[in-house]
């Protein structure tokens, strides 16, 4: 609680003397302690002040403690001690703010209220439009909705397929060759093998490898090289040490096709890299000088050349080789596909699923619906199982979905460009530009726009 000096001089006489009486001369001389500031309200502020009270014991006694005796300075008449003491006037101007701004709120409120409302409205009236619009056609406007959804919650269902079989996407690599030297031997030449990181990775390899190959399962390797599950079956999953190295991979550059010829150049004796580097420009290779001389800097300590390494795909990756057209995949990744389906009978009957709803969007015939329904019921994947019982809540949405050219891509292909732009030009950018590129990119998707309207599967 806030503490208030209070000094209050009381006298014999009357506390409205004459103007060369006590009380004035005090008044005077103490005007810097008690005069406060005028506000605009009306009121003083007596921030800081002291409020001092002049009171005559006469009319203290007759009017009492109660009356209106007490005069305080800087205030025309008397007034009662509570009141003298106190700034009713600043009460008053606090308590009219106080009530502006409660009607204020009130205001806004109701104005939201109506704004809801109005909108709310809005979205009735253009909900029952379209919802009379679609029924003129014979089509629910939900079942637009449905191809789209199916498909992506297809791609969702394959990509769990394929984090649940990840122990078979190394098979995708291409096979190690017979004639290739075995781990140990390839160790004692690869220069890796004299690092921290390939000792510890080939010490590993070796362990978990004599253990596995005498009958060992991956829990008691574990118990007895105190390794974590899972470590263990990494090194015995891996074909060779340099999967499991503590590096990674290099990139495949543009150099790689021109590796055999610069080994070749090498063997013949000519160990000039600006020379190798004029050479390969003549044969096509379009890449700079640095990278040529970084490339045969092994050669010139005696080492191989260094070549790209693979690793296994991601779940993530093979359920896009999955789910993407055989005819739109590359040379090398349908090869990658080809060995990871003959190797992993889940994944390849998911494959089948997944080209005969594709082919069914395609034609647009919703006829082999029920029965690969069925077979996704039957397929013996949690998966697929469940995306069946989902089809089938709303299978006829699915199948006017499947069946009729009405679709929603045009218009998640704009809220997409619209999220774009947002997350490119967010802080950058005022609603003016950011309008003018959106309107841009509709722009250029109409100009660019392929005639043909068949479902990218």
């Amino acid at each position: 609680m806030r503490r208030t000096r209070l000094c209050c001089w009381c006298s014999t006489t009357s506390a409205s003397a004459t103007p060369t009486g006590t009380v004035p001369r005090l008044q005077e001389l103490t005007r810097h302690l008690w005069e406060g500031e005028r506000q605009n309200a009306g009121h003083h502020h007596y921030d800081g002040k002291i409020p001092i009270i002049a009171v005559g014991l006469r009319n203290l006694r007759e009017h009492g403690p109660a009356g209106a005796v007490f005069a305080r300075f800087g205030r025309a008449h008397p007034q009662p001690l509570l009141e003298a003491i106190g700034n009713p006037r600043r009460e008053a101007a606090d308590a009219r703010q106080e009530a502006a701004y409660e009607a204020r709120q009130e205001e806004y409120k109701a104005q939201a209220r109506r704004a809801a409302q109005e909108q709310a409205a809005k979205k009735a009236a253009e909900r029952e439009a379209h919802d009379a619009a679609g029924k003129a056609r014979d089509l629910p406007v939900a079942h637009l909705l449905q191809r789209t959804q199916a498909w992506q919650g297809l791609s969702r269902r394959v990509q769990e397929i394929a984090a649940a079989h990840r122990g078979c996407l190394p098979a995708a690599l291409p096979p190690v060759e017979a004639c290739d030297p075995p781990a140990h031997e390839e160790a004692a030449a690869d220069p890796a093998a004299d690092t921290p990181a390939g000792r510890h990775a080939l010490r590993l390899f070796e362990a978990v490898h004599a253990l596995t190959e005498a009958g060992h399962s991956y829990s008691s390797a574990a118990r007895e090289l105190g390794l974590d599950r899972r470590t263990v079956r990494k090194y015995a999953r891996a074909r060779t040490w340099h999967e499991v190295m503590r590096r990674p991979p290099r990139r495949p550059s543009s150099l790689d096709p021109y590796l055999d010829y610069l080994q070749q150049r090498w063997d013949e004796g000519e160990h000039s890299a600006k020379i190798l580097h004029q050479e390969l420009l003549a044969k096509g290779y379009l890449g700079h000088y640095q990278r040529v001389k970084m490339a045969v800097a092994p050669l010139r300590r005696g080492l191989p050349l260094d070549e790209p390494r693979e690793r296994p795909p991601s779940p993530r990756e093979a359920a896009r080789w999955i789910i993407t057209a055989p005819e739109r995949l590359g040379p090398l990744t349908a090869q990658r596909l080809h060995r990871l389906l003959e190797h992993c009978p889940e994944l390849r009957q998911t494959h089948e699923l997944v080209r005969k709803f594709a082919s069914m969007l395609d034609a647009r015939n919703a006829a082999p619906l029920p029965d690969w329904l069925d077979q996704l019921a039957s397929s013996g994947l949690a998966p697929l199982a469940g995306i069946a019982t989902a089809l089938r809540e709303d299978q006829q949405a699915v199948t006017q979905g499947i069946a009729t050219p009405d679709n929603s891509g045009v218009n998640e292909g704009r809220i997409t460009d619209v999220k774009l732009q947002k997350r490119i030009m967010a802080g950058r950018a005022g609603v003016p530009l950011l309008r003018h590129r959106v309107v841009l990119i509709a722009h250029l998707r109409r100009r660019y726009a392929a005639p043909a309207t068949a479902a990218p599967r």
